[in-house]
């Protein structure tokens, strides 16, 4: 007997394509939250969180919902975005708007949320990856500029993204 490993490697992906990324938490604290999963016939599966006791399509909205920090910025024309389209624009957000709480949403279920980044100090991304150490956390920003300077001129390759407390200051 053959054992499916697919549905864990691409959960196990997904988990680790997007640093600090919370996949079930609501803005509204006091909703209950029940993780559900749905999976297509080739085994693809995806996490849905849904208020307890209601079904996927129970709210009655339609297609994708983006939020930052807790308001809807997605216009009109995100309501016929196909789900993989849903997950590339959250994906993109998530990476290049890290001062955000960014919360993604597909047919009324939540599939993305990724609390702001608050960490102090130098943070260094590659491909969206966190690649810094903790010591880069009592980086001055000099030092942080200096290494960030350095990571883009010998890894072209590579999308490199430099915060400090925070904020974006390099990226490429």
């Amino acid at each position: 007997m053959r054992i499916n490993h697919k549905p864990l490697l691409i959960a196990t992906a997904l988990l680790t394509l997007i640093p600090n990324v919370v996949w079930s938490s609501p803005f509204d604290e006091d909703q209950e939250i029940c993780p559900q999963w749905e999976c297509d016939q080739a085994g693809n599966c995806r996490k849905l969180d849904l208020t307890c006791g209601s079904s996927p399509n129970s709210s009655g909205a339609q297609g994708y919902q983006l939020y930052f920090d807790g308001e809807l910025v997605s216009g009109p024309d995100a309501q016929d975005y196909t789900s993989q389209q849903a997950k590339e624009n959250c994906t993109w957000n998530m990476q290049t708007k890290p001062q955000m709480h960014i919360r993604c949403l597909y047919n009324s279920q939540v599939f993305g949320d990724r609390p702001p980044s608050n960490s102090p100090g130098y943070e260094l991304y590659f491909d969206g990856e966190l690649v810094s150490g903790a010591d880069a956390q009592g980086y001055t920003f000099q030092q942080a500029e200096e290494n960030c300077i350095w990571n883009m001129q010998t890894k072209p390759q590579i999308h490199i993204r430099c915060l400090y407390n925070g904020q974006v200051f390099r990226e490429r």
